[in-house]
C-alpha cells in the first residue's frame, strides 16, 4: 500500500511535463500499474493445490507455503479445514462358526468384549456364545411377549429386541421383561423393524421395507420424530442389519439383497464406503462388532444354513489436537478428536501480515509457511482457499461482552481498506437481526465505523447471547462491494422493577401514605402505578404495573443502576370513603439502590376545594407540564410536597387544597426542566368559578419559520465548474431506507417551461453523479439532487448557474453598461411614469438576454407583475 502511494505522488508530479511526449506518460502510467500491485489473490498452496488431503501417521507436522508479493497488504485470508478418519483399509474374511443344530434360525446378533447373543426367529428365544463360536447356553426366551425376534442390542444394563411387524421390547441384561415395548406401527409408521443398535443417546432401528432408519430416545423409548432414507443410496427394500461403531462414529446397515454394508454419518447422509460380503447368499442378516471386528449374522450362510462370520474391519483413526501455525504462532486450533467438516477459519490476514513484515524475500514473492499439526494419525483436509487483498482488512472491534436490556452500548469497528480502488465506504451494524447505519470517522485507508444502542429488550426473564456483526460496503464510481466482518456474541441480561419480593429485594422506592392534615400515617391505602424504566437513552424500555393495598409499598430493582424511570401513581386510603384521591408522577427519576421514601399525602374530602390548574406560554397551553405543589407546615417551618399533577393537551388539570388558610407554593416542569418557581407562600381562595390558577411560564415569542435540517445519515454536495462546464451532485447516504440518488439539471425558459436537460440516477448508497453542459448555448440552469428513501423523493440541494453570459465576457465593464441602460429608460420618460415603467421593464429584459446582468427569470416575472399593478393603479 506505501509503495502505491509513493508513486502516485511521483505521477502527480511527471503530469506537470505534459508537453514533452504522450509516449513517454503512457509508459509511466505501466510501470506505475505493474509496480503497485493493488489487487491480489490467490487460492492455492505453492504446491498448486487449493484442496489436500493431509495424512498423518502419528504425532507429525506437515508443512505448505504460500507465496505472496512484495508490497502486498493481505485483508482476506480463509480456509475450510475437515477431519476425516485414517483408515487401516483391511475388510477380509477372517474365520466363523456353525450354531446350526439348537439355533437354527438366526435372525440378530450382538457381541460385548466376552459374548456374541444370537436370537432365534422360530425359537423365540437368545442364546449366547463365547466369541470363539463356543456356545455357551440358551440365555433366555421371549415368546409370550416377543414370538419372533429379530435385531438385538445392548447397553450392559438392557437388552432392546426387535420383533418383526410389531417393535421393540426392553429386557435386564439378566434376560427378565421389563414390560416396557414400543410399537413402532404407532409412532414411526415404522411396519417392519428388523435391525436395531444405539450410540448410549438413541435407538437406531432398521425398516426393511420403508428404506429407513428411525431413531429413538434410549431413556424411554419415544421416538424422536427424525429418521433417514437410505432409499438414494444404493441400498436396496432388504436393509435388516445395523450397527453402531463407536470407533468410526458411524452408522453401518447391511442389505441382503445387495449382499453389501454400507456405512452412513449420523446424521444419515451416505459417506460413499460400501463393501461385499464374502458368502453367496444371505436371506437375514444382522450386524455387530468391536474395535477391530465386523460380526455378521446370518441364514444360509458361506457353508451352511447358519453362520456368524467375523471380518478383519477397518480400524479407524481421527486426528487429534490439529492446529495451524504461521511462524511459531498459532492462528487456528481445535481440541480434542476433530471431525468437522468444511470448519471455516477465522480471518488469517492479520497474522500473514506480520510475518510479512519480517519475511525474507524469495526473488519477489514472500514464502508463508503453514505448518498443521495433530497428535495422532488421522486426516485433515483444507480446501476453498481465500487469499487477496481486494477488500478490507479488519483490525479490531471494541464492545462490552456482557450488558443489560436497555442499556445504552457503544459498537466500534476499525478498518483498513485500499482507499484507491473504492472512493468511499459506509457501515451499518447488524445487531440480533436489526441494522443500524453506523457513523464513520478517519481518513484515506484508515477507518472507524461505531454506533450506540439502546439493547432490545429480552424475550423473557433470562439472558440471552446475542450475535452482531458489521456490513461493510465499499464504493467507487461504478461499482459497490458489501461484506461482513467478524460476528461477536454479547451476553444481555434482564433488568427488573417489581414490587419487592423473596426474589427481588434490592429496595429503591418506599411509599407511605399520609394525612395531609394532621400528618398522620394512613393504613392501609390503595396504590396503583404504571412504571416505564430504562437504563440507557430511552430509545428502549421496559413497563410493569402494580395494584395494591398495604400499609407500605415496597419498589426493589436488579440491577443496582441508575434506572431512569416514568410512573403514572394513583393513590387513596384503602376504603376509598374519606380522601381525595389523587395522582404522583415520575418524570424521567433516576432512582438506584440508595432507597428513597416517598410521602403520598391525601386531602380529607370535608377540607378539600377543586381548582384548576392552567398552565400557559405566551397565552397557548403547554401539555404535559407537571405541577408541584408544597405546603407550609408551620410547626416544622418547612414546606413539604403535597400533590404533583399534570396538565392535558389543553394546558389544565385540577388540583386539591385546603383553601383559605394554608400557605402553598409551586414548581413547573416541562421536559424535566424547571420552567417556573414560586419563592413565596400563597394562600388559595376561590374566587370566580369555576376556580382556576393560571400559570405564565415565558414570554418569548416564536419564529414565524422552522430552520430546514439536512437529512441525517447524508453526506452531499451540488457544484458547477466554471472551467469544466460539469454540474457534479455527491452524495453518501448511509440511512437503510435508501433506494435512489438522482441528478435533475433545467434550463430556464422565460416563455415556456423550463427544458429538462439532464436527468440520471444511480442506485449506489455513495455516488458521484455528472453532466457535462459544454454543449449548451449560453443561459441560465437549475441544478437539483434529489434522494429517495422509503419511496419517497426529496430534494436535498439546488444550485442556480449561468454559462457564457455577457457577466462572464465583459466582466464590470458589462454590469456598468446594463445599470446604464437600465437608469437610461427611466430618466427618458421622466415625464410619462406609466411609459417609464415600461421602458424600463423592456431595459431589464434586454441586459437579461444580452447577459451584461443576470437577474433571473423569478425576479424578470416579479418586477412585470409589479409594472402591471403600479400601471394599473396610474392609469387614471
Amino acid at each position: 500500500m506505501q509503495k502505491m502511494l509513493k508513486f502516485k505522488d511521483f505521477w502527480e508530479k511527471i503530469a506537470y511535463f505534459k508537453p514533452f511526449s504522450e509516449t513517454i506518460l503512457l509508459l509511466l502510467m505501466v510501470i506505475l500499474v505493474g509496480d503497485s500491485v493493488l489487487a491480489w489473490n490467490n487460492n492455492t498452496f505453492n504446491n498448486s493445490l487449493s484442496e489436500e488431503n493431509i495424512t498423518f501417521i502419528d504425532n507429525e507436522n506437515h508443512t505448505r507455503y504460500l507465496e505472496i508479493p512484495d508490497g502486498i497488504t493481505v485483508t482476506d485470508a480463509y480456509m475450510n479445514l475437515s477431519g476425516f478418519d485414517k483408515i487401516n483399509i483391511s475388510f477380509n474374511y477372517d474365520w466363523g462358526f456353525n450354531t446350526s443344530g439348537g439355533n437354527d434360525d438366526v435372525s440378530g446378533i450382538y457381541c460385548d468384549n466376552t459374548y456374541c447373543y444370537i436370537t432365534d426367529y422360530m425359537d423365540g428365544a437368545v442364546y449366547r456364545y463365547y466369541q470363539n463360536g463356543t456356545f455357551l447356553e440358551l440365555n433366555f426366551s421371549t415368546t409370550g411377549d416377543n414370538d419372533n425376534p429379530r435385531g438385538i442390542t445392548s447397553n450392559g444394563t438392557y437388552f432392546w429386541i426387535v420383533q418383526y411387524n410389531l417393535g421393540f421390547f426392553k429386557y435386564w441384561i439378566n434376560g427378565t421383561y421389563t414390560g416396557d415395548w414400543i410399537n413402532t406401527t404407532d409412532v414411526a409408521n415404522s411396519y417392519y423393524p428388523h435391525g436395531i443398535t444405539h450410540n448410549s443417546t438413541n435407538l437406531f432401528v432398521v425398516d426393511a421395507a420403508y428404506d429407513s432408519v428411525y431413531i429413538y430416545d434410549i431413556d424411554d423409548g419415544s421416538f424422536t420424530g427424525n429418521n433417514f432414507s437410505t432409499v438414494n443410496q444404493g441400498i436396496s427394500a432388504d436393509n435388516e442389519g445395523i450397527f453402531y461403531s463407536e470407533a468410526s462414529k458411524r452408522i453401518y446397515i447391511a442389505d441382503s439383497n445387495e449382499e453389501k454394508w454400507y456405512e452412513h454419518y449420523l446424521n444419515g447422509s451416505y459417506t460413499g464406503r460400501n463393501d461385499s460380503f464374502i458368502s453367496a447368499t444371505y436371506s437375514q442378516i444382522s450386524l455387530t462388532g468391536n474395535l477391530t471386528d465386523l460380526i455378521i449374522a446370518g441364514r444360509l450362510g458361506i457353508s451352511t444354513t447358519n453362520d456368524v462370520n467375523i471380518y478383519d474391519f477397518t480400524n479407524t483413526y481421527n486426528i487429534t489436537n490439529p492446529y495451524i501455525s504461521i511462524n511459531n504462532t498459532q492462528v487456528w486450533n481445535y481440541s480434542g478428536k476433530f471431525y468437522q467438516e468444511n470448519n471455516r477459519t477465522d480471518n488469517l490476514a492479520s497474522y500473514l501480515n506480520d510475518y510479512l513484515a519480517v519475511c525474507s524475500l524469495i526473488g519477489d514473492n514472500c514464502h508463508v509457511p503453514f505448518l498443521f499439526h495433530s497428535d495422532t494419525m488421522g486426516i485433515l483436509e483444507y480446501s476453498d482457499l481465500e487469499f487477496s487483498n481486494e477488500e478490507f482488512l479488519e483490525n479490531s472491534q471494541t464492545y462490552n461482552s456482557s450488558t443489560y436490556e436497555t442499556s445504552s452500548e457503544s459498537f466500534i469497528l476499525n478498518i483498513t481498506y485500499d482507499s484507491s480502488e473504492w472512493t468511499s465506504a459506509t457501515g451499518k451494524l447488524f445487531y440480533n437481526g436489526t441494522s443500524y447505519a453506523g457513523t464513520r470517522t478517519g481518513t484515506e485507508d484508515d477507518l472507524t465505523f461505531s454506533k450506540q444502542i439502546d439493547i432490545p429488550l429480552l424475550p423473557g426473564s433470562s439472558s440471552q447471547n446475542r450475535s452482531f456483526y458489521w456490513e461493510i460496503s465499499l464504493f467507487n464510481s461504478t461499482s459497490s462491494y458489501k461484506f461482513n466482518s467478524t460476528e461477536y456474541n454479547q451476553t444481555v441480561e434482564p433488568i427488573i422493577l417489581v414490587e419487592c419480593n423473596a426474589t427481588y429485594s434490592t429496595k429503591a422506592i418506599n411509599f407511605t401514605a399520609w394525612n395531609e392534615g394532621n400528618g398522620s400515617q394512613i393504613k392501609p391505602f390503595s396504590f396503583s402505578g404504571y412504571f416505564e424504566y430504562w437504563l440507557g437513552e430511552g430509545d428502549i424500555i421496559k413497563n410493569y404495573s402494580l395494584d395494591t393495598k398495604d400499609n407500605e409499598t415496597h419498589i426493589c430493582i436488579s440491577p443496582s443502576d441508575n434506572f431512569t424511570v416514568d410512573a403514572t401513581i394513583e393513590y387513596d386510603e384503602a376504603s376509598g370513603t374519606s380522601y381525595v384521591k389523587r395522582n404522583y408522577y415520575f418524570d424521567n427519576k433516576i432512582i438506584n439502590s440508595d432507597r428513597e421514601d416517598i410521602e403520598l399525602r391525601l386531602l380529607e374530602s370535608t377540607d378539600s376545594t377543586t381548582f384548576i390548574q392552567e398552565v400557559l406560554e405566551n397565552q397557548q397551553p403547554i401539555e404535559d407540564a407537571y405541577i408541584y405543589t408544597y405546603k407550609y407546615y408551620p410547626g416544622e417551618a418547612e414546606y413539604k410536597l403535597v400533590q404533583i399533577t399534570k396538565t392535558g393537551e389543553d394546558g389544565k388539570t385540577v388540583g386539591f387544597y385546603e383553601a383559605e388558610t394554608a400557605l402553598y407554593k409551586h414548581e413547573i416542569y416541562v421536559n424535566n426542566i424547571l420552567e417556573y418557581e414560586e419563592t413565596e407562600g400563597r394562600k388559595m381562595i376561590p374566587e370566580d368559578t369555576p376556580y382556576t390558577i393560571t400559570f405564565d411560564i415565558g414570554d418569548a415569542v416564536d419564529e414565524p419559520w422552522e430552520d430546514y435540517d439536512d437529512l441525517a445519515d447524508l453526506t452531499k454536495s451540488l457544484s458547477f465548474d466554471n472551467d469544466t462546464e460539469i454540474v457534479t451532485f455527491t452524495y453518501e447516504d448511509s440511512n437503510s431506507s435508501f433506494s435512489q440518488g438522482r441528478l435533475i439539471v433545467y434550463k430556464e425558459k422565460y416563455w415556456e417551461d423550463d427544458e429538462i436537460i439532464c436527468n440520471t440516477t444511480s442506485a449506489l448508497e455513495s455516488a458521484s453523479l455528472t453532466f457535462n453542459l459544454s454543449n449548451q448555448t449560453r443561459g441560465n440552469f437549475i441544478a437539483e439532487g434529489y434522494i429517495t428513501r422509503d419511496s419517497e423523493e426529496l430534494l436535498v440541494d439546488s444550485i442556480r448557474f449561468s454559462i457564457d453570459s455577457g457577466r462572464d465576457i465583459f466582466g464590470n465593464f458589462g454590469l456598468f453598461i446594463g445599470f446604464f441602460i437600465i437608469l437610461t429608460a427611466a430618466m427618458a420618460f421622466i415625464f410619462h411614469p406609466i411609459v417609464g415603467i415600461i421602458a424600463i421593464d423592456i431595459a431589464l429584459i434586454f441586459v437579461n438576454l444580452i447577459g451584461f446582468i443576470n437577474f433571473g427569470g423569478t425576479f424578470l416575472f416579479g418586477i412585470l407583475a409589479v409594472s402591471v399593478i403600479a400601471i394599473w393603479l396610474m392609469k387614471d
